[in-house]
C-alpha cells in the first residue's frame, strides 16, 4: 500500500508584533529603549522568520547599541531606528527563498533583533538545536540560574 503525503501547514503569524526598539541613539539603554508594535515582516531571500523564544542580556553590548559607541557607530546614522537584543533562542516559522539549512518547526540560537516576538534574521548565521527546553534547562542547571521575564517585569 502506497503511503500518502501529508501536507504540513505553516503556523499562522499575526500581522504585527511587539519589539523593544530605538528611535535615535541616546545616553543610556533606559532613555531609547521603547516597546512598539511594528509591522511582521517575512523573510527574504536567504533569510528566516523565527519566533523568539528567549533572549540573552548582555547589558554592555545593549549600552554600546542604545549609545552608538563601540561597533555600532552606524546607529547614529540610522533614520527609521533600530532594533535592541543581540542573541536569541526560538523556533523557525517562515523561511525565504534559497534558504536550506532551517526548515519551519526547527529550534535555533540567532543573532539580531532579539528581544522582540519575531525576527527576522540571516538563514546562515542560525544554528540548530535539539530541543528549546533540553538546551534551556541545561544552561540554567549549569549556570545555577533560572529566571524569566514578562513584558513590564523587573527593573
Amino acid at each position: 500500500m502506497a503511503q500518502q503525503e501529508t501536507a504540513v501547514s505553516e503556523p499562522a503569524v499575526p500581522t504585527t508584533f511587539r519589539a523593544l526598539m530605538a528611535d535615535a541613539v541616546g545616553s543610556s539603554f533606559r532613555d531609547v529603549a521603547k516597546v512598539k508594535e511594528v509591522p511582521m515582516q517575512m523573510p527574504g531571500e536567504g533569510e528566516a522568520l523565527v519566533q523568539v523564544k528567549y533572549a540573552g542580556i548582555n547589558g554592555g553590548c545593549e549600552t554600546f547599541r542604545a549609545r552608538g559607541e563601540e561597533g555600532f557607530e552606524s546607529n547614529k546614522d540610522l533614520t527609521d531606528g533600530f532594533k535592541l537584543g543581540a542573541e536569541g533562542v526560538g523556533v523557525v516559522v517562515r523561511t525565504g527563498p534559497g534558504v536550506e539549512n532551517v526548515a519551519p518547526g526547527d529550534n535555533v540560537l540567532f543573532i539580531g533583533g532579539a528581544f522582540a516576538e519575531y525576527s527576522v534574521v540571516n538563514a546562515a548565521m542560525l544554528a540548530k538545536v535539539r530541543s528549546l527546553l533540553q538546551r534551556l534547562d541545561f544552561c540554567s542547571s549549569s549556570n545555577d540560574v533560572s529566571m524569566s521575564l514578562s513584558p513590564g517585569q523587573g527593573g
